[in-house]
């Protein structure tokens, strides 16, 4: 089965993006991605593909899968009956590929980043007595920013690497050249939202401009998105607000107006949500350097 292409955060710039999933069971199909992934296993069971390999995972189990190697994870079957007490608790970790690239990838001090992500193109399953000591910096990356979310990746990978306490997934790193195009209907709804995020766009108008109904729609666009189209329009509409107040020429009032938000309370609630900080925080910070 072909693997589909999954766009990560097409809105943000972010090199790092690190989040928390509770839910109750995998729900993303056999798929890939140009970032790296890192993903702590808190709480479920399964089995995991990685290109032509395969293994189980169970709590407290981590897998560092490489870029455009793709993937699937699979919950046993009791996870998808609605079995009281069972569900799903993970951290997921995905970087950019250009992340260590440039300058740094030539120095001696990088040649063991390089060692591990090379290796990924395995798939890395981690063992071991090391497994506390990563899930603690994995756990903490979620509510961490900017370079504090940097240093936590590359304490993760120096630990890793220098722990030696993992296999690899797969006998040969994956090779295969995978198409990075987005789906067409995406990619049409994509257009549409960069030049129309500011205005008042429901989930109906999203789904009829791609001629799908709306709850048809909503699969779709969650299954290749992993967010809801609600998500999708407020992470994009704070992305072009982070713009503005980097500007520094509006004020938050009307930077709220201007990304298609007519409350300023709840502006203020995304953008906490999104970015960890008010705007004001936000502008402040980023000034302040």
């Amino acid at each position: 089965m072909k693997p589909f292409l999954e766009h990560i955060n097409p809105h943000q710039n972010n090199a790092i993006i690190a989040r928390k999933f509770i839910q109750p069971n995998v729900d993303i199909p056999w798929h890939f991605h140009p970032e790296y992934e890192i993903i702590l296993i808190n709480k479920s069971r399964g089995k995991v593909f990685v290109a032509d390999a395969h293994t189980s995972f169970d709590q407290g189990d981590i897998f560092f899968i490489g870029s455009n190697v793709p993937h699937l994870f699979i919950n046993d079957q009791e996870y998808y009956e609605n079995v009281a007490g069972l569900y799903l608790d993970i951290v997921v970790v995905h970087f950019r590929k250009d992340l260590f690239d440039g300058g740094i990838a030539n120095y001696t001090e990088s040649q063991s980043l390089k060692n591990i992500l090379s290796q990924s193109m395995s798939g890395l399953k981690i063992l071991g007595d090391e497994n506390p000591v990563l899930a603690e910096l994995l756990i903490k990356m979620p509510e961490s920013k900017g370079m504090v979310c940097y240093s936590g990746l590359i304490n993760f990978l120096t630990a890793l690497e220098k722990g030696n306490s993992y296999t690899l997934l797969a006998e040969k790193p994956f090779s295969e050249k995978l198409t990075l195009q987005r789906p067409g209907k995406l990619e049409k709804l994509d257009n549409f939202l960069v030049n129309h995020y500011h205005e008042n766009i429901t989930v109906s108008d999203a789904s009829n401009l791609i001629g799908m109904n709306t709850s048809s729609f909503c699969r779709y666009f969650k299954k290749h998105t992993r967010m809801t189209f609600s998500d999708y329009l407020n992470q994009l509409r704070i992305n072009y607000a982070c713009r503005l107040l980097l500007n520094n020429t509006l004020s938050v009032s009307q930077i709220c107006y201007e990304v298609g938000y007519n409350n300023i309370s709840h502006f203020n609630r995304q953008f906490k949500r999104i970015c960890k900080k008010t705007p004001q925080e936000y502008k402040k910070d980023f000034h302040a350097i």
